[in-house]
This record gives C-alpha cells, structure tokens and sequence, in this order.
C-alpha cells in the first residue's frame, strides 16, 4: 500500500463485502487502518470501521431509496478535495465498488482531478448472497451461465437501457440487484419476453448479516408475495433453477440461533470471544461492553430517559415515527461528540460506541417502515443510559 506524504494523498476506493465483517479482504482492512478519513455508505458494516486508527474522520454518506445524505455529485466533490489535502482517504462501498456501486464514475472524478487512487475489489453480494441462502449461482446440474443485471437505473434515462428479451432468454442463472421496488416490473417484461413464470426465484435481504430474510417463489408469483409480505430492500434476486438446491444446502439460516439479536454487555475482552461464538451459531450480535465514565453525564442520561418513554409509549403510528426521528436524533449527536477533538474516551472505546451509534441509527430508521417491536432498541438504550450513570 502506498504510503502518505505530506505533500500527496490518496484514495482507496473499497469494496467492503456484503455485510458479514468476516467476508472484508486483507487489502481492505489494510487500507481501514491506514486511512486518516473514512468515508462509507448506508450498506457498509459498522464493525468494520473500528479497524480504523486513533482519531480518523468518519464521514457517512449513505444513500436508499428517497432518503440520499449527500448526491453522487457532492461524494464525488468530497473524496476529491480530501484527497487533494494530502489525507489518506478509504472510501467504504458495500459489495464491490464497481459493480453498479458507481465506483467507476468516483475513480473517474478523482483521475480528472489529478489525484492518486486505487480500486480495490470486494466480495459481491450478487454471489454472496445467495451462498449465504444455500443458493449456488451455478451448478453443473442447472446453470452453467450467470447474467447479473441492475433493477436500478439512473432515473434520468427516458428508456431503459436493459434488453429485457435477451434476457428473458438467456440460458442459466439470472441475477439482479437494487430491484425490490420494481419487481413487479422486472418480473412482467422478463415473462412478457419469454421467460417460464414457473421458473424458480429467491430474494435475500440483508444477505449474509444476523438480519438476513429470505423469499422463495416464483418469476410468476413473486411480486405478489413482496407485496403480502413487506419484504424491503436491500436484497439480491435470484432467478433459476438453482434456487432449489437451497432445500438441501441452506447452511446459514439453518444454525440454531438464526434469528436471534443478542446484546452482549460484557467487558471488551470478554465480549469478543462470546460474541464469535454466538455469531457462528448465527446471532445477530450487538456489543455494548459495560461502560464507566468518571464524571456522569446529567444530559445525555436525561434524554435517553426521554427517549426510553417515547418508545416505549408508542402505542400509534405517528407516535411510533417520532419516537424514532428523536431517538436517531439522540444517537447522531452522541455520535458528533464521539468524534469531536476533544472527546476524552479511550480510542477502543469510543469505536465500540460509534459503531453502536450508528446501528443505533439505521435501526431507528428501519423500524420506521414496519410495526416490528422495539424492544431490542430499548434494551441497548437502557444499558447505554445506565452505563453513563455508573
């Protein structure tokens, strides 16, 4: 890996792998641990920043459906002016960055701006995915070609750009990602091509973390289940025969505690080795090692307080959404001061507790477009409040 001068930077632009931290390459967590900013999106794993060095920026950038924190044009604007300021830039994409991460378009602005970079491959969920629900994506017995298409293309386009009869009748496995909010659509141009509505389809949601969601249907009949089911992005789509081998070899949703989120509150040392262990027989794991912090923090205790009775009274719509909007809220200015110079925290500590924050984050955005309990937010709320007391 190249080294930082003063007077040059880089940029990593790194594939970050489908979710599951084991899958990150040895070349990206090197350039993690070597960056001064890290900049990710919304699919990136937070337990992966903590690889990061004492006192690296994090910068989110995350963008899903209508919600965008900065637009394609002003990350590109970003990584470029960081760059040019001598840092050592890692710029987090889940997947891998170019494959329809717009990895591409990001090298291109920063070779236009005269600045060093590097593309770094990543483990891509359009393969990942699938494996992680016992679906091979080629199999001597069903396919012997893959085909991997976006269901999302640039809104600005007149047409799509996608030949859906070539499609329709190409031989093998068929693959699409970013589709979930147009798989009625996709579903009706292939079979309106040609494609069997019998044939065999999967999609993976969260594929590959504690989260992951799996739907087996039909080309036919799936947009119909999307629809009775609520399944949400992300997701990968799977399209083909192959989709039957998952009867035999769903490996990962079969572990005894697939399903399951577990808040381990144990000392740093101690939690890493539950942790692993639970997550192999396939938790979703949450760290929230027991904290103590010399001078307790009156205001932050008082406004998880706050939050913990807004959640935990939201017996109605509306009420529910404006317990979430406050509780991110709450976590986003725990996170600023996290990350403010002055923070006081040991670094091992203030990572374990940025990486919460941001899970914090997503998962009060998520619970937004569902009735799910919030129980499990509650939980890390409380031992979070209490460790502020302590």
């Amino acid at each position: 890996m190249a080294k930082k001068t003063p007077s040059s930077g880089i940029c990593y632009l790194v594939g970050a792998g489908p979710g599951d931290p084991g899958l990150l390459t040895i070349k990206g967590k090197e350039c993690i641990a070597a960056a001064d900013v890290l900049v990710y999106d919304y699919l990136v794993n937070a337990d992966m920043l903590r690889h990061g060095k004492p006192g690296a920026e994090r910068i989110y950038v995350g963008k899903k459906a209508g919600d965008h924190t900065l637009t394609q044009e002003e990350i590109n604007k970003l990584i470029v002016k960081l760059t040019k300021e001598g840092k050592v830039v890692t710029r987090l994409k889940g997947g891998d960055p170019v494959l329809f991460g717009r990895g591409a378009e990001e090298a291109a602005e920063l070779a236009e701006a005269g600045v060093r970079f590097e593309l770094v491959p990543g483990i891509t969920s359009a393969i990942a995915g699938p494996a992680y629900a016992g679906i091979p994506v080629t199999h001597r017995s069903h396919a012997s070609q893959l085909t991997i298409f976006t269901g999302h293309e640039d809104p600005t386009k007149s047409e799509t750009s996608l030949n859906y009869a070539k499609l329709a009748q190409a031989e093998g496995t068929k693959v699409f990602l970013m589709g979930v909010e147009r798989i009625g659509e996709i579903t009706g141009e292939l079979m309106k091509h040609g494609a069997k509505p019998e044939t065999p389809m999967a999609l993976v949601r969260w594929a590959t973390t504690g989260r992951q969601q799996t739907l087996v249907a039909t080309l036919g009949t799936m947009a119909q289940r999307v629809k009775e089911t609520g399944f949400k992005a992300p997701a990968v789509a799977v399209v083909g025969d192959v989709v039957t081998e998952r009867d035999s070899i769903n490996w990962f949703e079969n572990r005894p505690l697939y399903g399951k989120r577990i808040v381990v509150t144990r000392t740093r040392q101690q939690a890493g080795v539950l942790s692993r262990q639970l997550i192999e027989l396939g938790a979703d794991v949450i760290e929230l090692p027991t904290i103590r912090i010399e001078e307790p923090r009156e205001a932050e205790i008082r406004a998880f307080a706050h939050v913990n009775a807004l959640l935990a009274g939201a017996s109605s719509r509306p009420a529910r959404v404006v317990a979430l909007h406050t509780n991110h809220k709450l976590w986003s200015v725990l996170l600023a001061d996290l990350a403010s110079p002055g923070n006081k925290l040991p670094r091992d500590l203030r990572g374990r507790l940025a990486g919460l924050a941001i899970w914090a984050q997503r998962e009060s955005l998520r619970l937004m477009e569902g009735d799910e309990p919030l129980s499990a937010l509650l939980a890390v709320n409380r031992d979070m409040a209490e460790g502020l007391a302590a």
